[in-house]
């Protein structure tokens, strides 16, 4: 607890020379400064400044108002006591307190609500990118809306979960481990080793790279481009449908097997790499 300044006649000889820990001040520098003793040390750093110590817990609490300090060497909580506010100042602390715990949660629950109603709209464009504009509008005015308000959001949600498992890296891996086959053999080669002071080791293929800004522009940009290939390969096809399938699925394989022969030629590439030797 805070402890007032000690009267005159009851300080001791070794408290005459008192000095501030933190303005390092003594009696005579200051001597119409009110001392206090708000812990427990001993010897130098008894004695504090009221006014210096009012400042220190300021500019502790400039961050953390509502943390509690200690003093940092014997580690006793010091203890502020302020004047009882009014009525008025009671109601307006309260609420002020009641809006710092209501507006992070009110904060969170509307970018959730904007994030929903985001995805939403997005599912529905989507629908009618596939089934086409007229099928599309029939198909959702057919749903109730609280049904619609669950499921267009989890396609955008299950584009982007779909578009975060790496198949190509799997795939690439499997034909590697398979690549003595008399087809893959000509195409993949087997682990590339290097020699290592005599011993032949391993080069390990890179690891997957997650780049999630990349993942989820590429996930809600699927759809468009399942359509616009759909319609340029598969412009015979009649069902709208069918064609944003093929043309996803065909998108789909020709990205990935670039991918993989990208990720099979930088492995190849690393297994060559040397050193230039500046030696004349």
């Amino acid at each position: 607890m805070a402890v007032s300044p000690v009267p005159l006649s009851h300080i001791s000889v070794e408290d005459n020379d008192r000095t501030c820990w933190i303005c390092f001040a003594t009696d005579e520098d200051g001597p119409a400064f009110k001392w206090v003793h708000p812990c427990g040390c001993k010897g130098s750093g008894k004695w504090v400044h009221e006014s210096c110590l009012l400042l220190w817990v300021d500019e502790k609490k400039k961050d953390f108002f509502s943390a509690k300090l200690a003093c940092p060497q014997c580690k006793v909580e010091f203890v502020i006591i302020s004047p009882k506010p009014d009525v008025l100042m009671k109601l307006m602390q309260t609420m002020d307190r009641f809006v710092e715990v209501v507006c992070p949660i009110s904060t969170a629950l509307a970018s959730v609500w904007m994030i929903c109603w985001s995805a939403s709209g997005y599912g529905a464009f989507t629908i009618m990118q596939i089934f086409g504009e007229e099928e599309g509008l029939c198909l959702l005015e057919s749903v109730e809306p609280l049904i619609l308000l669950v499921l267009l959001p989890c396609i955008p949600t299950s584009l982007i979960l779909m578009k975060m498992i790496p198949w190509e890296h799997y795939l690439l891996a499997f034909l590697r481990r398979r690549s003595n086959l008399p087809l893959l053999k000509h195409i993949l080669p087997s682990v590339v080793y290097h020699n290592v002071n005599g011993r032949m080791v391993p080069i390990e293929p890179e690891g997957i790279k997650r780049e999630y800004t990349r993942i989820f522009v590429e996930a809600l940009a699927l759809p468009t481009i399942a359509k616009l290939v759909g319609d340029l390969l598969f412009h015979k096809e009649k069902s709208c449908l069918k064609r944003c399938l093929l043309g996803g699925l065909t998108f789909v394989t020709i990205k990935g097997v670039l991918s993989m022969y990208n990720s099979h030629r930088t492995y190849v590439q690393r297994s060559q790499r040397r050193v230039e030797n500046k030696c004349l």
